[in-house]
């Protein structure tokens, strides 16, 4: 029965056609039907505690635990992590960015970004925890969230390619929590669901 909650409330979050969700033994597993399986996937199996469960998100031989929560929690947890194995981004804004940054028009970069993306989803020149920051970095530049190195010290062209790679996942991700707030009664905070989703 168990089984069956778990399967459903996965596709009611997913939507995702090309989502597997395979029962086997005592766990369940997620995964891309166009990723190779069992390599990556995430797995969730009932902890020894009583009504926990253990998400773990599982790359080869490297299966690591995100969380022991109840089963709502790793519901979200699980779904949050399977978004992220499956994001897809924007090859042609991509391009635009790497254009303009190759050829150093980061003024254009910084309209680019700012026509893309709310203002609360990146920062430039100033770190905040909650949104992507790109900080200068004597010639270089630091690209961090929720206090924590994406990259640093890399070349602007590299720095401003990253910055926008991720300003588009924390919007995907923001879109995603909203869905997740419509389907669950949870508290879980967003900065908890990005740092996942992100880092």
């Amino acid at each position: 029965m168990e089984e069956l909650r778990l399967n459903n409330e996965f596709e009611l979050l997913l939507n995702d056609k090309e989502c597997v969700i395979e029962n086997i033994r005592d766990k369940i597993i997620l995964y891309n039907c166009k990723q190779i399986y069992p390599e990556n996937h995430i797995e969730i199996k009932k902890a020894n505690v009583n009504n926990k469960y253990d998400v773990f998100d599982v790359h080869r031989d490297d299966k690591r635990l995100v969380i022991e929560a109840d089963i709502e929690t790793a519901i979200i947890y699980a779904a949050v992590l399977y978004k992220k194995a499956i994001y897809v981004r924007d090859e042609s804004k991509r391009k635009n960015i790497r254009n303009y940054a190759e050829k150093n028009k980061f003024d254009e970069v910084i309209c680019s970004i700012r026509l893309w993306f709310s203002d609360d989803i990146y920062s430039i020149g100033i770190e905040d925890i909650k949104k992507i920051s790109i900080l200068n970095n004597n010639e270089n530049i630091d690209v961090k969230f929720g206090g924590k190195y994406i990259v640093k010290n890399v070349s602007k062209t590299s720095g401003y390619i990253v910055f926008y790679n991720y300003c588009e996942r924390l919007r995907n991700i923001k879109l995603f929590y909203e869905k997740i707030k419509a389907n669950f009664k949870t508290d879980i905070e967003f900065h908890e669901i990005a740092k996942v989703y992100i880092l």
